[in-house]
């Protein structure tokens, strides 16, 4: 899935579970992993001239930014590394980050069952799954591999009918949001004055 979709739809999911949460930091947690593992792979892959498990650990964009561990460590920082007096701000935006990872793992997972079962996309794939990443290091030290040769490989995922749907929804539910706080800004108006005001 790419970045609108895992906003849009990320956010969207999040919504029973993270309303009294600050939604900017639930976006940027759905980008995150990605934010993490594309750099990480891309720069690590063309500084050894390798692609995919021949890169080592890092054999793909799907590594330590996608595991529960790195999302657990994000959320526990806001409660036990910041001080006391920040606590009471810094836990809220740890925990939101923390819940727009947690979608973008779930949409990750979604997308590739699509992929798979609908369009058999990866069915002969030797990669390991997607869950190696997600439960590192518990399911062992591998994670999935990269499955094109370049980046512009990896970018014809997108001309699949599932991301087509998957951005456009995106857009929409991000334009949804977008005008929902329009709309209660316009409703809330400019405070009124009282009788006594300057």
């Amino acid at each position: 899935m790419y970045p609108l979709g895992h906003i849009g739809v990320g956010t969207f999911i999040a919504e029973p579970i993270s309303r009294r949460l600050p939604w900017k930091w639930i976006a940027f947690g759905t980008l995150l992993p990605d934010l993490i593992d594309k750099p990480l792979y891309y720069g690590t892959a063309w500084f050894n001239g390798v692609h995919g498990p021949a890169n080592g650990l890092i054999s793909g964009t799907r590594t330590f930014g996608h595991s529960l561990l790195v999302l657990l460590l994000i959320f526990l920082a806001g409660r036990f590394a910041a001080p006391a007096a920040q606590a009471r701000k810094i836990e809220p935006i740890t925990t939101a980050i923390a819940v727009g990872m947690l979608t973008h793992l779930l949409l990750d997972f979604a997308m590739d069952l699509v992929l798979d079962l609908l369009l058999q996309t990866f069915q002969d794939d030797k990669s390991p799954p997607l869950m190696n990443a997600i439960f590192f290091p518990a399911l062992g030290f591998e994670f999935p591999y990269f499955r094109w040769k370049d980046m512009a490989g990896h970018l014809s995922v997108f001309d699949r009918w599932p991301a087509i749907v998957a951005e456009v929804l995106g857009a929409v539910l991000i334009w949804r949001k977008y005008s929902q706080s329009s709309l209660k800004k316009s409703k809330a108006g400019p405070q009124k004055r009282g009788p006594g005001s300057a």
